[in-house]
């Protein structure tokens, strides 16, 4: 058997070195590429069995690598190995790819490396299955044609495929601008129907039928958050003017967030402890008694702690009511955004909770976003947007429409006066002096806004942000201030 070729392309000195020292002693024939262009024109050249690719490459990204070496092989696939410091975080822009086999997340052991190569290696060596003949064909009486479909079973039908596809629609324009390029056909089908929502499917569908079209009361809309966030149902709800409630169930709690008209009026828990935790108040002053009332009908009903608390006859001094909702709502959909595996649903409701009415607080979208983002602390989850410090940042056309309308940070107003497309997240840490996180996470929240966007080459922007006289507004004031570029 002849010994198996392994390219490995990496920017980092240190880590081809590893990885050629690691393979060459197990016995493979390994090639070494520093940049993209280099380890592609190697690819074609040579043929290796395997590719071990660097997710951040100083001239190309790994997409763009791996799309090519697809397209450029037409007789065969060369599998790839993805390499990366992210984890998790970016195995969704390649699962569209074939030829990526499988991830490794640095730092890793050597044994760890020798082990997934020689597993690849072991199944794409793998003979294909003998083919076994088919018997003849016995001739036989012709089924008998399938029963039409009543009416009531094609409306139960088409009202569960809308409840279950209209949230992933919904995410068409972010996956848009992600797709860069690639083939649209494997990359929507892949993300609009994957396997877990097509078994969802079918489960519904099969009781629909068995059910035989009985009708029942408008179904609810239902979608995991990995196929359309939270934002996306939230945008959509507000959008089409909708009333009633949003569930976003979370191992722990479910938070749920109320819509009058399209507006959100409210939010709250079915977990007293989590949606109080963080609060300031005089919870040591209350009597024992109203605290066990106030919890139980939180968790019964999800009527918010400090509204029962209030109609009980308990007044806090100095402290709104109002302040303490909106404070905490914010605090409940930040959870929410923590855990990115809520269930997601939406039941229409003729009218609305009373203690909705009666405590109404109104919610900006776009600012409730803004502040539920301002509580990520996970370099993990903020990486997976602003994955280098190397990369260019900008504003986008359509956030340029949002920045009147929202209250920021005095970080914030000064990120956006100096971002133009053509600085890159390291320069911009530079200038503004802050720490990486800050300025990570601040960055993290305009993009996940629509506000900002990054790239792996400077791009000259043909508008620029209005700037307003810093002294005129403060951050307390609550109004948007924006610094000019220094």
């Amino acid at each position: 058997m002849s010994k198996k070729t392994i390219l490995a392309v990496d920017d980092s000195l240190t880590m081809r070195k590893l990885t050629e020292t690691t393979l060459r002693q197990a016995g493979y024939e390994v090639l070494l590429a520093s940049t993209g262009s280099e380890g592609f024109k190697i690819a074609l050249d040579k043929r290796p069995d395997l590719v071990l690719l660097d997710y951040i490459l100083p001239d190309m990204r790994g997409v763009e690598f791996c799309q090519q070496l697809q397209e450029a092989e037409t007789d065969r696939m060369t599998p790839i190995l993805l390499i990366s410091g992210h984890g998790n975080a970016i195995r969704e822009l390649y699962q569209d790819f074939p030829n990526v086999v499988d991830y490794l997340t640095k730092p890793f052991a050597a044994n760890v490396l020798q082990a997934v190569v020689s597993n690849i290696l072991a199944k794409v060596e793998k003979p294909a299955p003998v083919p076994v003949p088919e018997p003849a064909p016995v001739l036989a009486a012709a089924p008998a044609p399938a029963p039409a479909l009543s009416n009531d079973i094609r409306q139960r039908v088409f009202q569960k495929l809308v409840a279950r596809l209209h949230p992933p629609l919904l995410s068409i324009p972010s996956l848009e601008e992600a797709r860069a390029g690639q083939a649209p056909s494997s990359y929507y089908l892949t993300r609009l129907l994957p396997l877990e929502l097509i078994d969802e499917l079918a489960e519904e569908l099969m009781a629909v039928a068995q059910e035989g079209g009985a009708s029942r009361d408008e179904e609810p809309i239902r979608c995991p958050s990995r196929f359309a966030s939270e934002r996306h149902m939230m945008t959509y709800l507000c959008a089409e003017r909708a009333t009633g409630r949003m569930s976003m169930k979370l191992r722990e709690e479910t938070v749920s967030m109320f819509f009058d008209r399209g507006t959100i009026v409210g939010i709250t828990s079915n977990n007293p402890r989590s949606y109080c935790a963080g609060a300031t108040y005089p919870f040591a002053q209350v009597p024992r008694q109203l605290i066990s009332g106030a919890m139980q009908a939180q968790r019964e009903s999800s009527v918010p702690f400090f509204v029962s608390l209030e109609e009980g006859g308990f007044q806090s001094s100095g402290l709104s009511l109002r302040a303490l909702l909106r404070d905490c709502g914010h605090r409940s959909l930040a959870r929410v955004n923590d855990e990115r595996t809520a269930l997601l649903s939406f039941q229409v409701m003729a009218q609305l909770p009373g203690w909705v009415n009666d405590h109404r607080v109104e919610y900006s979208l776009n600012q409730l976003l803004l502040d539920s983002y301002r509580r990520v602390n996970d370099w993990q989850q903020i990486s997976a947007y602003v994955p280098a410090l190397e990369y260019y940042v900008g504003l986008t056309e359509h956030g340029m429409e949002q920045l009147q309308t929202l209250s920021f940070t005095s970080l914030e107003s000064e990120l956006i006066g100096r971002i133009n497309g053509a600085v890159t997240v390291q320069q911009v840490i530079d200038q503004s002096g802050q720490p990486v996180f800050e300025v990570c996470r601040a960055i993290y929240c305009l993009i996940r806004l629509d506000i900002a966007y990054l790239n792996t080459v400077p791009v000259v922007q043909a508008f620029e942000p209005a700037r307003e006289d810093s002294s005129s507004s403060t951050v307390a004031e609550q109004e948007p201030a924006y610094a000019a570029v220094g």
